[in-house]
C-alpha cells in the first residue's frame, strides 16, 4: 500500500517541501492543500520538474475535505504563523496523521503552544518543527568538534536578515549544539517595529541575549543597514567557528601552544527541496527523525515569543497578547 503524505501550504516554502517529496524512493500518494489555484499550479509545476516525480500520485486541492483519505502517514504545515494553530486543529478534526512537521514560527500567542501541544498527546501525533539546521553537515561536523565539557558561545550578526522571523533558527540551533535551555532574554531591540517583507507582519532591528544555567550564552543581533554579511560565531574556550552562510565558507581556529591556527573549508549548505524527503523516509522507516521534537521547539519559541510581545505591546495603546511575526 503507498504512503500517504498531506501538505498544507503551496507558496514558495510549500513548493519545496513538494519538490523534495517528488524525490521520495516509494511510490507515494501525495495531497496538496492551497485556496490558490495560482499558488497550487505553481506547486505542481515545480514538482514536475524533479526527475522521478511521475513514481508518484500528487493531487492538488483547495480544501481538506477534499482528501479521500480518513488517515496519512506524515502531514506538512507550512502555511503562515496567523492560521497555523487553526489548521492543525482542523486537521485534527478531520484526519488521522502520524507524524506532523509544523514551519515556524510556530504560532503567534502564548496558549497556542500548550493547546497544539495537549492536542498533539491527545490524538498521538508525533510533532517536528522545521528548523533544519541542525541536519547541516557543516553545522554536524562543529558539533562534533566542540568539547562538550566547555561552555559554548554563539554570536549571530548582521543586517536586514530578520531577528523577528528567523531568530529561531539561530536559537534552535545553539539548542543542538550546546544542549542548553533558553529560558529568558535580555532585550536590547530598537524602540519601535517595522513592516515586515510580507504584508500583515513585523521585523525588529537590535540585539537579544542570554546566558544558561550551564554558562553557555547567545548573542543575536540584527541591524536596519550596513554591509555587514550574516555571521554565526561559535566558540568555546579551545576552539572557535566563524560561519558565514552566504559566502558559503566556515573559518575554524584552534589554539594551540598560545598560537592561533587557523583553516578555512566550505560550508554546506542544504535546501528545503533536498530535506523534506529525507525526513518523511526517516519518519516513516523509523519513526524518528533529525527534526526538533514539538516540546523542545515550544520550549525554544515560547520565551523568545514572550520577549516580543513585551516589545511590540511597548508602543501599542491598546495592549495585546499576540506578535505578528512569522
Amino acid at each position: 500500500m503507498n504512503n500517504k503524505i498531506l501538505l498544507i501550504g503551496a507558496g514558495q516554502l510549500g513548493s519545496r517541501h513538494l519538490q523534495a517529496l517528488a524525490q521520495l524512493t516509494e511510490p507515494t500518494i501525495i495531497y496538496v492543500i492551497d485556496p490558490n489555484s495560482e499558488s497550487l499550479n505553481l506547486a505542481k509545476s515545480r514538482f514536475e520538474e524533479v526527475k522521478g516525480s511521475e513514481l508518484h500520485q500528487c493531487n492538488c486541492i483547495s480544501n481538506i475535505d477534499e482528501v479521500k483519505d480518513t488517515e496519512v502517514e506524515v502531514s506538512i504545515i507550512a502555511t503562515n504563523s496567523a492560521i497555523r494553530a487553526a489548521v492543525v486543529k482542523e486537521l485534527l478534526s478531520k484526519l488521522k496523521t502520524k507524524f506532523l512537521i509544523l514551519e515556524k514560527f510556530l504560532f503567534q500567542r502564548i496558549l497556542d503552544y500548550v493547546e497544539i501541544s495537549n492536542l498533539l498527546e491527545t490524538n498521538n501525533v508525533t510533532g517536528f518543527v522545521n528548523c533544519p539546521r541542525r541536519m547541516f553537515q557543516s553545522y554536524i561536523q562543529i558539533k562534533s568538534i566542540l568539547n562538550q565539557h566547555e561552555p559554548v558561545r554563539m554570536e549571530v550578526i548582521g543586517n536586514e536578515w530578520g531577528l523577528a522571523c528567523n531568530s529561531v533558527h539561530f536559537i534552535d540551533l545553539f539548542h543542538f549544539l550546546s544542549k542548553s535551555k533558553v529560558k529568558s532574554w535580555e532585550n536590547s531591540l530598537v524602540k519601535g517595529y517595522v513592516e515586515s517583507k510580507r504584508k500583515g507582519y513585523i521585523e525588529f532591528f537590535g540585539s537579544l541575549e542570554s546566558k544558561t544555567g550551564s554558562q553557555d550564552h547567545i548573542s543575536i543581533s540584527c541591524f536596519p543597514s550596513g554591509k555587514v554579511n550574516t555571521s554565526v560565531r561559535i566558540s568555546t574556550p579551545s576552539v572557535r567557528f566563524i560561519v558565514n552562510e552566504s559566502l558559503g565558507n566556515v573559518v575554524k581556529e584552534i589554539i594551540e601552544d598560545n598560537q592561533i591556527i587557523t583553516s578555512e573549508q566550505p560550508f554546506e549548505m542544504a535546501y528545503q527541496s533536498g530535506l523534506t524527503n529525507i525526513v518523511v523516509e526517516e519518519l516513516i522507516s523509523y519513526g524518528k527523525c533529525s527534526l526538533t521534537p514539538y516540546q523542545e521547539s515550544m520550549d525554544i519559541h515560547i520565551p523568545f515569543l514572550k520577549t516580543m510581545i513585551e516589545h511590540y505591546n511597548k508602543d501599542l495603546e491598546v495592549k495585546t497578547d499576540l506578535c505578528p511575526i512569522t
